[in-house]
């Protein structure tokens, strides 16, 4: 799919023997072909590292979001970035693009239906300039904006929704630590007791009737 056109995984077989079926291809040459797509792909499922540190780690924050349905748009990225070295940071925003994209609409109460195809149709938008052909396309597709995501985010129950751990990292690492800690193994636990005592109510200040609403939406 990353030449930009949606398969359905029960045609995928079948559209493969289509594709290559009485054309003179070469089966080494598609081997080859297909032996590449496969490292690239393990690189993007983070099943192996990327020699870039930087695009490891945009695709392993993107893959914390369970965003398969991306791959396709990763696959066609990555090698593109592998034969530009002096654009690797263009995918990596594209990485950071989708994931904003992804987490700002679930925690919106977006739906995620159709990502699959949504993802895949990115690809057929790139006349030259594909991060901004990305960017632009993700805006048309519903793109929450920021008064939106803020108001969402305030009452989202993220304790029990899932990508906790994921947002909370971002805040730790966008505090620009000069020795940033490892994440990685790291938890999340309370630190709001069930039940405020005076001097919990006196430290949290007048805003403490606002938390407690929103602690009881995670609860």
């Amino acid at each position: 799919m990353s030449d930009g056109r949606y398969v359905a995984p029960k045609e995928t077989f079948t559209d493969f023997e289509t594709r290559y079926e009485a054309t003179g291809f070469s089966p080494k040459a598609l081997a080859v072909q297909l032996t590449a797509n496969s490292e690239f792909y393990e690189v993007i499922s983070g099943a192996a590292p990327d020699r870039d540190q930087a695009v490891t780690a945009a695709l392993a924050g993107l893959n914390l979001l369970e965003s398969s349905t991306t791959y396709p748009l990763m696959l066609a990225a990555l090698p593109e970035a592998r034969r530009r070295d002096n654009q690797r940071r263009r995918p990596r925003a594209g990485h950071r693009h989708v994931a904003r994209f992804i987490l700002r609409r679930f925690i919106s109460g977006e739906s995620s239906r159709g990502y699959g195809q949504m993802f895949v149709r990115a690809l057929s938008k790139d006349e030259g300039a594909p991060l901004a052909a990305l960017e632009g396309y993700l805006l048309e597709r519903g793109w929450p904006d920021d008064q939106q995501f803020q108001n969402a985010f305030v009452q989202f129950p993220l304790y029990q929704r899932g990508y906790k751990h994921e947002v909370l990292a971002t805040l730790e690492r966008a505090r620009g630590h000069k020795e940033p800690a490892d994440l990685t193994a790291t938890q999340v636990e309370h630190v709001m007791p069930q039940t405020l005592n005076p001097e919990w109510t006196r430290t949290l200040g007048p805003e403490v009737g606002l938390l407690m609403v929103s602690r009881r939406s995670i609860a």
